[in-house]
């Protein structure tokens, strides 16, 4: 009998103790007063994605200008998740023994999202070439030259309104050329 007692009480115990304690509160986050978007305005974050994917493409042009020597000149413009991307393809041009001339352009910029900041472009190789060893034109003709990209931007630490391209990628949705 004492034995059934004892199962009793600690089961009353339990029960009393599930029912009786008030659930845990639910805590819903709260906006930082402290924080602040990085732009003020769609305007100025297109703006800093253009200033960036243009420094990004003018060093690119260089480093394929000399046959893919010393990509990672590259690095500053990338994030550190996406410089192996870049440098793969830099070694691969490299292989080929052809060095670019002309400079890539783009237009026609439009913001696809805020955060992360990223972009459709036009990008256009229409005044850019290739040529062998011996100086020789080697470029394909026929080639396409207009190509719509999406491309995503990460901000640097150091200073967040300055944009780190962190992938680009070929657009098969409506083109913006």
């Amino acid at each position: 009998m004492r034995m059934v007692w004892s199962v009793l009480g600690v089961a009353s115990v339990a029960v009393l103790l599930s029912g009786c304690l008030p659930p845990q509160p639910v805590l819903a986050p709260t906006a930082d007063p402290t924080s602040t978007p990085i732009f003020a305005s769609d305007g100025e974050a297109l703006a800093a994605a253009e200033a960036a994917y243009g420094a990004y493409l003018a060093v690119s042009d260089q480093i394929a200008a000399d046959g893919g020597a010393d990509a990672e000149r590259i690095a500053p413009l990338v994030t550190r998740e996406w410089l192996p991307s870049e440098l793969d393809a830099f070694a691969k041009f490299g292989l080929s023994g052809r060095r670019q001339v002309g400079a890539t352009q783009f237009s026609n910029a439009s913001l696809q999202q805020l955060f992360p900041v990223s972009i459709y472009v036009c990008v256009n190789t229409s005044n850019t070439g290739f040529v062998d060893v011996s100086g020789k034109d080697v470029t394909p003709t026929g080639r396409q030259t207009s190509f719509t990209f999406s491309v995503e931007f990460e901000s640097q630490l150091a200073d967040p309104s300055l944009l780190l391209l962190a992938n680009a990628e070929p657009w098969s949705g409506a083109s913006s050329c």
